[in-house]
């Protein structure tokens, strides 16, 4: 997004590959979990189904600068909780 590339087809992007690290770390986590399990590895599957058209319909229905504003703000929000968790 800085280097001025079209928000929604970052979101997009970044969906797309958070789904692969999604479906890898999954197999991880049952691999060294069990499947035992089962209702965390079905929680977070849920809430991806949920949370990705969610998030591709808010990012298709807002303005290029409103939506860049919000996505800096959530940035500088998320740094700065980080950053006062750390000290």
């Amino acid at each position: 997004i800085h280097q001025g590339k079209n928000p929604r087809e970052t979101i997009g992007t970044v969906n797309t590959a958070e789904f692969f690290v999604a479906f890898f770390s999954t197999g991880v986590f049952m691999f060294f979990v069990g499947v035992e399990s089962w209702q965390i590895v079905l929680g977070l599957i849920a809430g991806g189904v949920i949370a990705a058209p969610v998030g591709a319909l808010f990012a298709s229905k807002i303005n290029r600068q409103v939506l860049m504003i919000i996505i800096g703000i959530v940035i500088t929000l998320t740094s700065m909780y980080t950053i006062y968790k750390s000290i």
